[in-house]
């Protein structure tokens, strides 16, 4: 779909790869290495700098509580694994059209 993307193995680079790829979406799973994907949403929010930066969740966590917390967290959207790429970049496009 002609996107760059970059991937990071580990939260702990998150903020620092941030800054210097300036991306305009976040693509986020919640389970992570050294860090839950929460934490970096909360963190992400209280930064002034990136707390507008759209963000959505791409997770094996399928449950209701799971969601909602995202959701109040900010998240422009919510995909469960395994998921049709379809609606994935069809979120992507519509977070990018803004």
């Amino acid at each position: 779909h002609g996107y760059q993307v970059l991937g990071l193995a580990e939260g702990s680079s998150f903020f620092s790869t941030l800054a210097q790829f300036q991306p305009h979406v976040v693509l986020l799973d919640l389970k992570l290495p050294g860090i839950s994907g929460y934490q970096l949403l909360e963190a992400l929010r209280q930064n002034i700098e990136f707390q507008h930066l759209p963000v959505i969740v791409f997770t094996a966590f399928a449950f209701r509580t799971e969601r909602q917390r995202a959701l109040q967290l900010g998240v422009q959207g919510y995909f469960v694994k395994p998921s049709h790429p379809e609606a994935l970049v069809a979120a992507i496009e519509k977070v990018c059209a803004r």
